[in-house]
């Protein structure tokens, strides 16, 4: 294969899968469009550039040479102005996922961002649709006679008087069947989620024997005064992960938990970041990784690699229970010299192109991917 289209499929890989939907999207269609009729050039010229913008990590300050390298009719005049809508039109809405400055480039070229927001509100609109598309495949998972009113009731009550089973409980299914609920709830059921942080704030389950230090005075080790304690400690903001690790290893704490309890403790504090400042804390996560309720990972890592050893216990036992008389009959099969067939070998041009169909299968019809390797099967039929 190409090394460029390599490089190319290897770099959209490592990124959000955000930055592929956008690219096999309409929106984006139509940006491309847009360029390819204002500047008048091809679209496998604009593709290029996009393939080489990509493998460059995104370098603004090298997109002038990568378009006058792949579109030869852009005069000198007009390259600022390509160059701002390039990044406004095809990289300003997924500015956040490819974690690069779009918005200081875009001026660089003097742009205006404000020309390229429409873009912003049509992906977000797109990452919205997709998100309620996978949203139906989790009520697939949910009973057909779930009631929404019941079933808020009943989050409400274990937010509030029965979480610390959830958090002790191994079994992963429990807290990833709440969390289809919740994320159906909190979507769907607008007024769902003041009901679930106020459920959720005045949890009085104990966490810990020691008691808490709050406004200079003891309180008892509740969900909600744990809650309280780090607000005092780190604000009522949103929060990032190295703060609450600083948190979680501060001498307070350590003193006042067992490790076991410090682990909980964290449980809950993600659970009060995730649910008090929904959609946000959900922002930059594929829908399908959405949780309120942290799900033990290496419980996850655990569970399969329980099935992988009763699937492996399974075909040893099934092979010990084969009778001698077959597994002789197998030996002398193998024994018997059998007439080779005769094989054709492929030419190594037609391997690649074998390879590069297989790929084909892997990527929707109208990705940016899929259409690197169509532009690569071309070149090779040629």
């Amino acid at each position: 294969m190409d090394d460029k289209i390599s490089q190319f499929l290897k770099k959209i890989e490592e990124l959000p899968k955000e930055v592929s939907l956008y690219f096999s999207s309409r929106p984006s269609a139509d940006a491309c469009r847009d360029l390819i009729s204002t500047y008048d050039i091809i679209r496998d010229d604009l593709d290029e550039v996009i393939y080489d913008f990509f493998i460059s990590d995104f370098q603004a300050d090298l997109l002038p040479k990568l378009i006058s390298d792949n579109i030869k009719n852009i005069t000198e005049d007009k390259i600022n102005n390509f160059s701002s809508d390039f990044l406004g039109k095809l990289f300003f809405p997924v500015e956040l996922f490819i974690k690069k400055d779009i918005s200081s480039a875009i001026k660089k070229y003097k742009g205006k961002i404000d020309d390229y927001k429409e873009y912003i509100e049509k992906f977000n609109d797109l990452v919205e649709d997709k998100n309620l598309d996978n949203l139906n495949e989790v009520l697939e998972d949910l009973d057909k006679n779930f009631s929404p009113k019941e079933e808020e009731a009943l989050i409400s009550h274990m937010l509030e008087k029965d979480l610390m089973n959830v958090y002790k409980d191994s079994d992963i299914s429990g807290p990833r069947k709440i969390n289809g609920s919740l994320i159906y709830l909190l979507i769907n059921k607008k007024d769902s989620l003041n009901k679930f942080i106020k459920a959720f704030m005045n949890n009085q389950e104990k966490l810990g024997s020691k008691k808490i230090i709050l406004s200079g005075k003891e309180q008892e080790p509740t969900i909600a005064n744990w809650i309280k304690h780090f607000i005092s400690e780190h604000g009522s903001e949103g929060f990032s992960n190295i703060v609450l690790a600083k948190y979680l290893t501060s001498s307070a704490i350590k003193e006042a938990l067992k490790d076991k309890e410090i682990k909980i403790l964290r449980k809950v504090l993600k659970t009060y970041r995730s649910l008090s400042f929904f959609p946000d804390s959900m922002s930059n996560t594929p829908f399908e990784n959405w949780e309120i309720i942290p799900v033990d990972r290496d419980s996850e890592f655990i569970e399969k690699k329980i099935k992988k050893i009763s699937v492996d216990k399974k075909e040893v036992s099934r092979k010990a229970e084969m009778s001698p008389s077959i597994e002789k009959e197998k030996t002398e099969k193998t024994k018997k010299v059998e007439k080779p067939e005769t094989i054709v070998p492929m030419n190594l041009a037609d391997q690649e192109l074998s390879v590069l169909q297989e790929m084909l299968k892997k990527y929707p019809n109208k990705s940016l991917e899929r259409k690197a390797i169509e532009s690569e099967i071309k070149k090779r039929k040629k």
